[in-house]
């Protein structure tokens, strides 16, 4: 197991198509995106994906080759890209099969458990 991480849940979110809708997107752009739960103004909850501007994508290859996570005095914009409906499986959810990943730190291997998985539907 991995003892350093497992205290933290850990989710997969799946995407019914491709997230980036612009041709020009491409997975550097997705790296950087976000996702967040949001409401409408008939309250309904939605989740909204948001990918960043040019001049965003701009300033983080500054920062990488800077070797800086981020920079406090810039600001990095996204923009709304795709509205999502969601579907939430967990281990309340009858019938869930537990499941768990596998990664690599320090040259050994560890698992952790995959305790949630949203799958999200482009919203009508």
């Amino acid at each position: 197991p991995d003892f350093s991480m497992w205290k933290f849940p850990f989710a997969q979110v799946m995407f019914d198509s491709d997230p980036a809708p612009r041709p020009s997107s491409g997975v550097k752009e997705m790296s950087q995106a976000m996702i967040r739960g949001m409401k409408d103004e008939s309250g309904e909850q939605f989740v909204a994906y948001f990918l960043p501007t040019e001049e965003t994508m701009t300033k983080r290859d500054s920062d990488r080759e800077a070797n800086v996570l981020y920079n406090e005095e810039e600001t990095y914009d996204h923009m709304l890209s795709r509205e999502y409906t969601w579907n939430v499986k967990n281990k309340a959810t009858k019938g869930y099969e537990e499941m768990y990943f596998f990664l690599e730190r320090g040259g050994q291997f560890c698992y952790n458990e995959l305790e949630t998985r949203v799958r999200l539907t482009k919203r009508r």
